[in-house]
């Protein structure tokens, strides 16, 4: 992709730090001319982190995606999620196609995306496969794993700009023409419900997101230790709970669509299965019937959510 006219950028972004649409461009830094701070430029990476305001889950997020991308395997697994084996890939495209029907209108229209917490970018790059953006905005809360989803989206059409920023500080000014995307990310903060809230009241009139949901069964796994473990960063995830985004929904003003369905997560699916493909792809289609029964009633343990005015 080609970079993204600074000009158009400038004029959907903001200060994180005092919330004033006044960046300008100054050499190899974005500043501020309201409150005076200074953004790096670094690579064709707007920098937004506010390294001194980072929260204690930030700043762990951050350490462990980075120990990931200076492994090479472990890089490897971020950069390719479609191959880390038959069953991932498989639910991986499943959740991003149910994105895309909630995207795809926005694509029609001509409206930019903007894609948080987006770790290398690969899901980006398996997005393309259903619906295409011509303007994206795309980052994450690390500069090195922001830097990858410039290589993963390389040899894609259209235009791409390129931030490093948290969710509760995101720089991205409300637009109509902006709707908002993050990919099973949310859950890595402290609070998913609050930085819902967040991202709502301060930057977007449309919003999209695949979060881990959780539901009675979920909770009843959990305490067997199979679903919401400790993650790679050392932290136990928050996921959502469809009541509570409702809610949220309901008391700002915005509409609400979601759709749900069941994963599998690799640990959880026998060896004998996994050692055939012709008995993996058999076992996907049956949790993707299960999915399918479940859905009307809105129980799942994935759930792609649309939110707008």
């Amino acid at each position: 992709m080609q970079p993204l006219d600074t000009a158009w950028l400038l004029t959907h972004l903001r200060c994180p730090q005092c919330e004033a649409p006044a960046l300008a461009v100054d050499a190899s830094v974005l500043v501020c001319r309201t409150c005076g701070r200074h953004y790096p430029v670094v690579a064709g990476i707007c920098n937004f982190v506010l390294p001194d305001q980072l929260g204690p889950t930030a700043q762990q997020e951050i350490r462990a995606i980075n120990c990931h991308l200076h492994d090479p395997v472990k890089r490897q697994h971020l950069m390719h999620r479609d191959q880390n084996g038959l069953l991932a890939a498989h639910f991986l495209r499943r959740s991003v196609r149910m994105a895309a029907r909630y995207l795809a209108p926005y694509a029609t229209a001509g409206q930019a995306l903007c894609a948080l917490g987006c770790g290398g970018g690969f899901d980006l790059l398996t997005l393309a496969q259903f619906v295409r953006f011509k303007r994206i905005v795309a980052g994450d809360i690390s500069t090195a794993a922001t830097a990858c989803i410039g290589e993963n989206l390389a040899a894609q059409d259209g235009r791409l700009g390129l931030l490093a920023c948290e969710f509760q500080r995101c720089p991205v000014r409300r637009s109509p023409d902006v709707v908002g995307f993050v990919f099973e990310a949310l859950h890595h903060t402290a609070d998913v419900h609050q930085t819902i809230e967040q991202l709502l009241a301060q930057n977007f009139d449309q919003l999209v997101f695949v979060e881990p949901t959780r539901n009675w069964l979920t909770d009843l796994l959990a305490k067997w230790s199979l679903t919401m473990n400790v993650e790679y960063s050392g932290l136990t995830p928050d996921w959502i709970h469809l009541r509570k985004v409702r809610a949220i929904a309901q008391r700002m003003g915005y509409h609400m669509a979601a759709t749900t369905w069941w994963p599998c997560p690799d640990n959880l699916v026998p060896r004998w299965i996994k050692c055939s493909t012709r008995l993996t792809r058999g076992f996907c289609r049956l949790v993707d019937i299960g999915s399918w029964l479940t859905a009307p009633f809105h129980f799942g343990a994935m759930s792609a959510v649309h939110l707008w005015k």
